[in-house]
């Protein structure tokens, strides 16, 4: 099974850099999505949405002595585990693949948002981040149920908001 998967990496670089590219532009029009539903519950409940505590939690440890082993926890290490197992593991559970897309970004969501203090700081982070999994199911499923594709688009994503943060910090 992994060489099937290793096999992913045999297309031509330019080609897993569109990849990375398209899956990436995937998760910005899942993020803008969410952030439309968003907006429309802050409107109807009178509410902002804060940044996640996972969010928080991992801005913090940046900019500590440890940032560098966050670097590499959330570029390398975090992606894979979470590929393996929201989209390798579950979409091997549930025959539909569609109802293991869904399943497995509600629960890729609630892993990231267990601990928020309110009902709606929990709701609407839960939106933000099962939409990004809904996305990385859906680069998943395209390219052939290959974990590699979504671990890589995973990796980008996360690597930009660590550039992100750091670039607003030392600002």
């Amino acid at each position: 099974m992994m060489k099937i998967e290793l096999d992913y990496f045999k297309k031509p670089f330019k080609q897993i850099g569109v990849d990375a590219v398209v899956g990436y532009g995937i998760m910005l029009i899942a993020s803008v999505g969410a952030q439309f539903v968003i907006q429309i519950i802050g409107f109807v409940f009178n509410y902002a949405q804060p940044v996640s505590l996972n969010q928080q939690a991992i801005e913090r440890s940046l900019l500590s002595s440890t940032g560098v082993l966050m670097i590499l926890v959330t570029i390398l290490f975090a992606p894979i585990l979470e590929e393996l197992i929201f989209r390798k593991a579950m979409f091997r559970f549930f025959k539909n693949q569609w109802v293991a897309m869904v399943v497995s970004s509600l629960i890729f969501g609630l892993i990231h948002v267990s601990s928020e203090r309110t009902f709606l700081d929990f709701f609407t982070n839960l939106i933000t981040y099962s939409a990004s999994g809904f996305a990385l199911g859906y680069v998943y499923i395209k390219n052939k149920h290959n974990v590699w594709s979504s671990i890589l688009v995973h990796a980008v994503a996360n690597a930009v908001s660590i550039i992100m943060i750091l670039f607003l910090a030392f600002l």
